[in-house]
């Protein structure tokens, strides 16, 4: 891992691998909520066609602890710092649920950097009142409760029956994120992602290729809403992934990997 000081002086860690290969494309894999850039572990053979760059969004992994609170606006501008830190002008932004709420926002925000979009087990609504009201609660439980209740509790919610039962490795690798992430940055998380914006009525209007990849089992952000969104999106590419949940990525390294090479040289 490497790591850099933010303009504000938080240190934001991150894993990056330079492509050799002429032209290549650069890929920030954005992670999803509790996690860390672990996750992208399955994406690594991918560095022989892009150079990768990999985060700890603050509060989680390596990087600095949450102070007062984040939104999904700076997360996507600290990762804007960090690319421009390393000099990487245009990327592919790829992005795992929260990852790509923050993607949004980098997109908003940040479209002069942006060359494509990899949404990832996501969506581009907001929360409804009732799903905002359960993240609040949800907050507000785990500074007294710890981490291990919201690992147990994820656990069967992010994964497929297929991988649950045939790879309990993968399992327990992001259950063990899970409980290792400080309650401050999963209650503030939960917080950001309550007040994120709606940026559905932005799809028509995005100008950079997109490749949406669902999950088959994914229960959280199911296979059917995402290709509708793919569907508003113009041009874009819809995959689905068999016997992969909500970390499609993880689940299925290989299919994904295969979708995005392929995406990449169309």
């Amino acid at each position: 891992m490497k790591s850099i000081h933010l303009d504000d002086g938080r240190k934001i860690s991150f894993l990056h691998h330079v492509c050799e290969k002429e032209n290549a494309p650069t890929i920030v894999f954005v992670h999803g909520f509790p996690l860390d850039h672990s996750m992208w572990a399955g994406q690594m053979p991918l560095r022989e066609v892009a150079s990768l760059i990999m985060p700890d969004l603050i509060g989680f992994g390596q990087s600095d602890q949450v102070s007062d609170g984040v939104s999904m606006q700076q997360l996507a501008d600290d990762v804007a710092e960090l690319l421009q830190q390393l000099g990487a002008t245009k990327v592919i932004w790829c992005g795992l649920s929260m990852g790509g709420y923050v993607g949004w926002e980098f997109l908003k925000n940040h479209s002069e950097m942006l060359s494509g979009l990899v949404c990832c087990n996501t969506r581009a609504t907001a929360d409804d009142e009732k799903t905002a009201r359960g993240r609040r609660v949800a907050a507000a439980q785990v500074v007294e409760t710890g981490a291990d209740p919201v690992a147990a509790a994820m656990r069967e919610k992010l994964f497929s029956k297929s991988t649950l039962e045939t790879k309990p490795e993968v399992v327990a690798s992001v259950v063990d994120v899970i409980r290792s992430t400080a309650p401050a940055t999963i209650a503030a998380a939960q917080l950001a992602m309550s007040k994120r914006s709606d940026f559905s009525e932005l799809l028509p209007q995005i100008e950079v290729p997109v490749l949406v990849v669902a999950g088959e089992d994914d229960v959280i952000t199911p296979a059917n809403e995402m290709q509708v969104m793919a569907m508003e999106i113009p041009g874009s590419t819809f995959v689905e992934l068999s016997e992969a949940g909500h970390m499609s990525p993880l689940e299925r390294p290989e299919a994904f990997n295969h979708a995005v090479v392929h995406w990449i040289g169309q």
